[in-house]
């Protein structure tokens, strides 16, 4: 099965702080690519919600595109939005 991709995905394994609707949660960066990430949580994510990725001392903002259920976490994909769209 062939995936139709914007842009390549390259894998960056990295602990993040997700924001969203006035919540935290704690996950990780699978892989990331020039529009944007896929993360892994403990819990799904709206699709089309807006979220802020915080990870050292940087920040993220994105859409929620995809969020489908693994193995008991949630595989959550998110395109860059270049300011917060709230």
């Amino acid at each position: 099965m062939s995936e139709n991709r914007r842009a390549l995905r390259k894998s960056f394994l990295a602990q993040i702080t997700v924001v969203w609707a006035g919540r935290q949660e704690y996950g990780h960066i699978e892989d990331r690519s020039a529009t944007g990430l896929g993360i892994r949580l403990q819990r799904p994510l709206p699709v089309g919600g807006e979220i802020q990725v915080l990870h050292n001392d940087r920040a993220f903002f994105g859409i929620v595109r995809h969020c489908s259920e693994a193995s008991g976490e949630y595989l959550i994909g998110v395109e860059y939005a270049k300011k917060p769209l709230s």
